[in-house]
């Protein structure tokens, strides 16, 4: 026997297990051995390294079967389930791999439409800002060159140079501002926070009571990922402005696409942790159903105002 005991076992493969118990060992030593296997890079092992470790968990769980025999250990059927469960998600890639990678693609997304959407302003606004420091610092020397000369003897040219500057340099600064607004609201929006005060907002702007549950359509979420609510007589001006003046308002970037595979994501993590349901109603639209218990425990809305 190469290894005399479990904490031999343990010690030399660093793993988080209890001293005592064979059978987590063993469990972890088959984890181990999954990621290792040849059927998941091909039908021989990458480096001699990979192999000799290979060779070195069998021969550790060999020894385990052999004390584990030593002190009447055994391996339940709950635990035989496991085994073989992470067994099959070490050599294929899992559900949540895939929801990572569907995440990680729509943040990249928005950052693209983020940036396409800022960066012209913030470059256009800097360059007319470096241009009137420019004038500023180097006017003397530019009065010496004919070209420049009628128009340095301007009488107001240099209020008028400060003005641009002014102008240029607050519209700059604002829009990197709201550049790293929207950045931190992207990232808002793909946490659990975001995700849970998404729904608060669909139940109270845009849901339907219906005996013990609130009823909620597809199409609802996804104008609140948008920042949109029902509009009030007393916000039409507000909303005029918003879809008019764009950038000077706060409207939201996210075009509709994006949108949408947002709220298919988000919808369907939180139909996988049993917060909501399919509504089952004859429609085109896709519906969606909460019980009033469930609504009570999700986040106030107020908190999250900077998002909104």
């Amino acid at each position: 026997m190469k290894y005399n005991s479990l904490k031999d076992i343990i010690n030399h493969f660093n793993l988080d297990v209890n001293e005592t118990n064979a059978s987590n060992v063993r469990y972890a030593l088959v984890q181990l051995l999954a990621k290792l296997q040849p059927e998941k890079s091909g039908d021989s092992f990458s480096t001699e390294e990979q192999k000799q470790r290979y060779n070195d968990i069998q021969c550790a769980i060999e020894d385990l079967n052999i004390l584990g025999s030593q002190q009447n250990a055994f391996v339940s059927i709950n635990q035989v389930t496991d085994i073989i469960k992470a067994i099959t998600n070490a050599i294929t890639p899992g559900k949540e791999n895939e929801q990572l990678n569907i995440k990680l693609q729509l943040k990249n997304e928005l950052q693209s439409k983020i940036n396409s959407y800022y960066k012209p302003i913030i470059i256009g606004s800097g360059t007319i800002a470096g241009v009137c420091i420019g004038f500023i610092i180097f006017s003397k020397r530019l009065s010496e060159l004919s070209f420049f000369t009628p128009l340095l003897g301007f009488l107001h040219f240099n209020s008028i140079i400060l003005y641009i500057l002014f102008i240029s340099s607050t519209w700059f600064l604002f829009t990197w501002f709201k550049e790293k607004k929207d950045e931190q609201r992207k990232e808002w929006l793909f946490s659990e926070d975001g995700k849970f005060v998404i729904l608060a907002e669909v139940v109270k702007s845009f849901g339907k009571e219906l005996e013990n549950k609130v009823i909620f359509s597809f199409r609802d979420f996804v104008r609140a990922i948008q920042g949109k609510r029902k509009r009030r007589k007393n916000n039409l001006i507000k909303v005029y402005l918003s879809n008019s003046y764009g950038i000077l308002y706060g409207a939201s970037i996210i075009d509709i696409s994006i949108a949408e595979q947002i709220a298919r994501h988000h919808l369907s993590e939180l139909e996988n942790q049993n917060v909501i349901k399919k509504y089952d109603v004859k429609s085109i639209e896709l519906f969606y159903e909460i019980s009033n218990n469930l609504i009570h425990q999700l986040p106030d809305r107020s908190y999250y105002k900077y998002f909104y």
